[in-house]
């Protein structure tokens, strides 16, 4: 697939029928709550993560949602919940959906693998059958 240059497309265009695209901090800053990103470095991406604040809502930093967090209420009860998990692969600890943090780093160099809504729809199809799986897997086990 060729690559698409942002630029070349209209701001009313944006975002719809788009793919993935790396982007510098100052942009990502003035993106909405709730885009859908990677930290990137070359050839190193991070985990899925979503924006957790507006457009320059505190100003040269932002908030996030890790998609990979325990339901947990310190750092030291997360170290032994993950800690057992890693003894007992039969515990089971709940993903904490509303966990958010705060940057914090200020590093203008910093880039973002960001997330466009067709990458967004494909990755929600992804998810839906892998949940569908769960289901049948679950409802295959005997009692």
């Amino acid at each position: 697939m060729e690559a698409v240059r942002y630029e070349d497309h209209p701001p009313q265009t944006r975002g719809s029928g788009r793919v993935m695209r790396i982007v510098k901090r100052e942009e990502f800053l003035a993106m909405p709550q709730g885009t859908l990103y990677c930290h990137y470095r070359p050839q190193v991406v991070g985990n899925i993560t979503i924006k957790a604040s507006g457009p320059n809502e505190i100003g040269n930093d932002y908030c996030y949602q890790e998609l990979n967090e325990i339901d947990v209420q310190s750092s030291e009860e997360r170290h032994e919940k993950l800690e057992a998990m890693l003894k007992d692969s039969a515990l089971s600890v709940p993903l904490d959906a509303e966990c958010t943090g705060r940057d914090g780093c200020f590093d203008d160099s910093e880039l973002y693998l960001v997330y466009e809504m067709e990458d967004v729809a494909k990755l929600l199809s992804v998810l839906i059958e892998s949940f569908k799986s769960y289901k049948e897997h679950v409802q295959c086990k005997p009692e």
